[in-house]
């Protein structure tokens, strides 16, 4: 065979770590020094491990460059499936093997072990969560990072580097956990900024994608980097970019106290218990593919319930979908409100957090001293609101003017504003408090900035009501007819025993027009129920999936499914009120008893 020849059977290999086919997928394992494939039958549940895997689109072998790293421990592959017995053995043998190595907080290392599980399945996510440690140098950050990244998926050591181009082209090789040490991210070299780069980006699908060219001149390319994955991170401290900080799960790392400190090395008796383990994570990997892949778990209630930003519940999602312990979920339902509350308030004392406040202050007064049946006086002048923005922050005395109040109003909280004309000032620019639009994003600014409580002092929120919920009536003629509490559900007006109902108001399912007087015979009370963010929050969701309905009906059942699924039984009770007010603003169309089309 010439070298001609072996150039390009070279090229019809595909090295990679890990693919699924119809029926079987494969993973890399180390095995007597080389990489090989493990072929795990998805539907005997048999496996067999070969040095590569030939379909008829190509051939499929382990990437061979990264062999020296599996030999020195820098890559930590299975060697091969071994069994785990159930979740309570496998999880506790996890926990003892980071107790044994490392000495942290007890319900972190708790935390850890369903984090490292989660990991094994992380590809079949959309978003992903970091895991961080901070402290001060000689705390035993290294350590926690080392042993962690040598139980999850495809973990590897990054190491330093003097160029990015390697830090891009291993990660994307391996596409597995990534083990960031605190001095490899610092921003004054190349391979710094492609650590933040990666951190910045790597912890969604859609943007685990880094971009680099490659060759000169008319030989230039530009080859993608897939970055996204999760990461082990060791820092002595916060990133400077909040964002970043935020998409982690972080705890603060000290001094050993324990009383049986951890073996002072990593000796072979780590690495030997830590393959072992991947081995098992390994099998629970294979075992527990299909059921994520086909999407067939149901996003855990619990992640459902916490009142935190959709980003937040993204990535701790695959993590809430792998914890059976009831206490775990707890802590980390705690974990995650403190990173809310914390960005929250970050928002909150940065400079548009401070000129929200002075816009709800403002609006506040303006509402109080109104006299009894008069219009409220508008007094959210550009200049009016600089003024207050420097009485609450007077560090922005010697800079804040009014010009750049007004384009921070305009450009980042997007408010709109008018020319108006103060018999004080003269002509002036002012926000349109008047304006649909500036109500709804300043309802949903307020949300996002932590100023609710006051936004439902001034009306711009609803809080939650007591609403009669009639679900049975009578008809007046004679004759009864029973329907659910979403049909007439605030469409009622209660006057003693008698109900009036809107001309207008239907029965969504059974579109037929309900009398306008009826006697009630069953009336349930119902605290919990359909606020104006959960009508909102409604809404959103059914135009996400616009791009699917577009071209086609659907049905009130799965409407139903959709929202019981993601906001449970008090979505459902909010459901018909937003399909009727969708179809009343013409912007989804009857099309016949039990199903509707978006309006193009």
């Amino acid at each position: 065979m010439t070298d001609q020849e072996d150039e390009d059977e070279e090229e019809l290999i595909k090295r990679v770590m890990g693919r699924k086919f119809k029926d079987h997928i494969i993973e890399t394992v180390y095995q007597n020094g080389k990489l090989m494939f493990c072929v795990y039958n998805l539907i005997t549940g048999n496996w067999r491990i070969q040095e590569r895997m030939i379909t008829k689109i190509g051939v499929y072998e382990p990437p061979i460059m990264l062999a020296d790293m599996a030999e020195h421990n820098y890559l930590f592959l299975p060697s091969e499936p071994e069994e785990y017995g159930d979740m309570k053995k496998l999880t506790k043998e996890i926990y003892d093997f980071l107790y044994k190595w490392c000495d942290y907080s007890e319900d972190f290392m708790k935390l850890d072990v369903y984090w490292a599980i989660a990991t094994w399945i992380f590809d079949l996510f959309e978003s992903v969560s970091y895991r961080k440690r901070n402290g001060a140098t000689g705390t035993g950050k290294s350590r926690w990072a080392t042993a962690l990244t040598s139980i999850c998926f495809r973990g590897f050591i990054q190491g330093a580097s003097t160029t990015e181009a390697p830090i891009f082209r291993l990660l994307d090789a391996i596409c597995g956990t990534q083990n960031i040490d605190e001095n490899e991210f610092s921003k004054n070299s190349p391979s710094g900024l492609a650590i933040l780069q990666i951190l910045n980006s790597g912890n969604q699908k859609s943007t685990g994608l880094v971009h680099r060219c490659t060759g000169e001149g008319a030989d230039i390319k530009v080859k993608g980097h897939l970055v996204y994955g999760p990461k082990v991170v060791a820092s002595r401290e916060r990133f400077e970019d909040d964002a970043t900080e935020n998409r982690s799960i972080v705890d603060i790392s000290y001094e050993t106290r324990r009383n049986l400190a951890p073996p002072l090395n990593l000796n072979k008796t780590f690495y030997r218990e830590s393959r072992k383990i991947r081995n098992k994570l390994l099998l629970w990997r294979f075992r527990h593919y299909t059921k994520f892949a086909k999407n067939n778990v149901q996003t855990n209630p619990e992640l459902l319930k916490l009142e935190v930003s959709a980003r937040l519940k993204q990535i701790t999602e695959p993590l809430f979908n792998v914890i059976d312990d009831k206490e775990v979920i707890k802590f980390l339902s705690t974990i995650i409100k403190d990173i809310d509350n914390r960005a929250i308030n970050e928002r909150k004392t940065s400079i548009e957090g401070i000129v929200l406040q002075a816009i709800f202050d403002i609006r506040k007064e303006d509402i109080e001293v109104a006299l009894p049946g008069k219009r409220t006086i508008n007094n959210l002048t550009i200049q009016n609101i600089t003024d207050a923005v420097k009485e609450i922050d007077p560090s922005t005395s010697n800079w804040l003017t009014a010009r750049y109040c007004g384009g921070l109003i305009r450009k980042r909280l997007g408010l709109n504003v008018d020319r108006r004309y103060n018999p004080k000032r003269g002509h002036g620019y002012a926000i349109v408090i008047e304006d649909k639009e500036n109500i709804q994003r300043l309802s949903s600014l307020a949300i996002r900035f932590g100023f609710r409580k006051i936004a439902e002092e001034i009306g711009l929120i609803s809080s939650v009501p007591s609403v009669t919920t009639v679900t049975s009536v009578t008809l007046l003629k004679g004759g009864s007819k029973t329907v659910t509490s979403s049909n007439i559900d605030r469409y009622t007006e209660k006057k003693s025993n008698t109900i009036l109902l809107n001309n207008k108001c239907q029965d969504i399912r059974k579109r037929t027009t309900l009398p306008t007087t009826a006697k009630v015979t069953e009336v349930t009370k119902v605290t919990d129920v359909a606020t104006q963010p959960m009508e909102r929050a409604i809404r959103r969701l059914l135009y996400s999936f616009k791009p699917i309905w577009k071209s086609k009906e659907f049905d009130y059942g799965e409407v139903q499914s959709i929202v019981g699924v993601k906001f449970g039984e008090r979505g459902k009770k909010v459901m018909p009120l937003v399909l009727q007010k969708m179809c009343h603003e013409g912007e989804i169309d009857c099309v016949s008893d039990e199903s509707w089309k978006f309006v193009v």
